[in-house]
């Protein structure tokens, strides 16, 4: 990533070649940029201006949910199988609680803590 001040020198070194008649667009190409950065840093001041990271997803699953997962991925009639097994398992009694990876992650984040 470009310091903050790295960009000011920039887009002052890109300002005089400018007025000197070079092109803008030739000038931030000899740097190693494109014309599109130079636009972006000239509106947004210089910030970075990308998202952060992205929010929870809506279908994310709730703790009481995840706790549920590991109760009967820890329970005596499955505490043997497997999610490849205890899924279709369930699925014969009508019970869905989450995919085969929603366990895996579950059983993995388990035995990380």
């Amino acid at each position: 990533m470009i310091s903050q001040e790295d960009k000011k020198t920039v887009l002052k070194l890109i300002s005089e070649a400018c007025k000197s008649g070079a092109r803008k667009s030739k000038a931030a190409q000899l740097l190693g940029l494109t014309i599109r950065t130079l636009q972006r840093w000239s509106k947004n001041g210089l910030l970075d201006s990308r998202k952060g990271s992205r929010a929870d997803p809506g279908n994310k699953l709730s703790d009481d949910e995840k706790t549920r997962i590991a109760n009967v991925l820890e329970s005596p009639e499955f505490a043997e199988s497997n999610p490849n097994q205890i899924v279709p398992r369930l699925a014969d009694q009508g019970i869905y609680l989450g995919s085969e990876s929603t366990m895996y992650r579950i059983l993995s984040a388990k035995r990380c803590n």
